[in-house]
């Protein structure tokens, strides 16, 4: 999965009119991903490649369940520099926790947690569509940007991918704020 040439996908959904379709190593290139993967890597060779099919295909509207997101919630977005979910998944997940303790009075731990996982599930069956549209914008861009320094595949790669920088921003955010909970918390009965 590591040739240059283009694909038949040119019913990707999301695809610019008129652009040559999208390429194997163009979409490497965004997710930092190549075909082959190290030994002792965790990444795991072409799983967005995989997850796209059916969006490039035009098969389908779907790309699957992203167990990673799932996880570890708007740190994933964070780091895959999908900054506008993050901020819409960090805002609801606040308003659910506070429905959870204000509204239904719940006092514990397990509603709030609750509440996050029900937007959790949601939301992880989109994330890798919105990374996908994410892609198609990087790639167009970098195909159409006259005159750019580099070859097309550096552009998409070096504004593709993912964000250490945004992630460690995020999970210090997320540590703060558990911290000022814990210090702004009632003391136990």
């Amino acid at each position: 999965m590591t040739d240059s040439t283009p694909r038949d996908w040119p019913k990707a959904i999301g695809w610019p009119e008129g652009l040559a379709p999208v390429t194997t190593a163009e979409i490497e290139a965004f997710t930092n991903e190549p075909g082959a993967i190290a030994p002792g890597s965790l990444a795991t060779a072409g799983y967005y490649l995989r997850r796209w099919q059916p969006l490039l295909t035009g098969a389908g509207r779907s790309a699957g369940f992203n167990g990673a997101f799932f996880l570890v919630g708007w740190l994933w977005c964070l780091y895959r520099r999908l900054y506008a979910p993050a901020i819409v998944i960090v805002l609801l997940e606040f308003v659910a926790q506070v429905v959870a303790f204000g509204a239904f009075g719940l006092s514990d731990a397990p509603a709030a947690i609750a509440g996050s996982l029900l937007i959790r599930s949601t939301v992880a069956w989109q994330v890798n569509r919105w990374y996908w549209e994410r892609a198609v914008k990087v790639i167009a861009a970098s195909r159409t940007e006259p005159g750019a320094a580099g070859s097309g595949l550096d552009r998409i790669g070096a504004a593709g991918g993912f964000s250490t920088l945004a992630l460690g921003i995020g999970l210090a955010i997320q540590v703060g704020v558990n911290l000022l909970g814990l210090a702004l918390a009632p003391p136990p009965a």
